[in-house]
């Protein structure tokens, strides 16, 4: 996984994978915890992601992470979690 501050109150979620035989077995969903943790502890107010097109699955797993997504015309929807309180 790697991240990026995108802006004072953002970080953009740049990199994130888990190996193929690795998953299915909650390796994703702790490392996304440890990073939602790791921002909130930054004082981010939102972790943002733009999940690949070639993982359909990928928007389901954000959703059950409490990821929302905001579609903007001509441009795949950035996904993101709210940190604040």
């Amino acid at each position: 996984a790697g991240a990026r501050s995108n802006s004072d109150n953002i970080l953009e979620l740049v990199r994130f994978a888990v190996t193929k035989h690795a998953r299915g077995q909650g390796y994703a969903r702790k490392l996304l915890s440890t990073i939602l943790e790791f921002a909130k502890a930054q004082e981010y107010q939102k972790l943002q992601v733009e999940p690949a097109r070639q993982y359909p699955g990928g928007a389901s797993a954000l959703m059950q992470m409490g990821f929302t997504s905001d579609n903007i015309e001509d441009a795949q929807a950035l996904w993101y979690v709210n940190l604040e309180p």
